[in-house]
């Protein structure tokens, strides 16, 4: 055995190589602007032919079931959303929904007149 990314794998095969950002987003159920985004900002371990930044892409799906479990774990540890952010974001949606009503009441207003 040996060490593939965050999995172990024996030996990989051809059926475990995702060879374009369409097969790996099907593999994540997931779109590909998601996959490509996932790269760029968590990581997600994909592998370029020749280098080059716009080259044709592959992954293994050893690797990105590594990457995932990894994810999930990631994901059950981050704490709760504090609860002043909270309060704060009921106060924005207020706001904003009663500028909303007064725009609506001030369009009437003109509409009538």
């Amino acid at each position: 055995m040996r060490r593939q990314g965050n999995a172990v794998v024996s030996k990989l095969t051809p059926q475990e190589r995702l060879d374009s950002w369409k097969e790996i987003a099907a593999y994540l159920k997931r779109g590909t602007r998601t996959v490509q985004r996932w790269e760029r900002e968590q990581g997600l371990p994909v592998h370029r032919l020749g280098g080059r930044k716009q080259g044709s892409v592959f992954a293994y799906k050893p690797e990105l079931d590594g990457w995932w479990h990894q994810r999930c774990l990631d994901t059950e540890r981050t704490p709760e959303v504090p609860a002043a952010l909270k309060r704060r974001q009921k106060w924005i949606r207020m706001a904003f929904a009663f500028v909303a009503m007064v725009s609506v009441a001030s369009l009437m207003v003109l509409m009538r007149s």
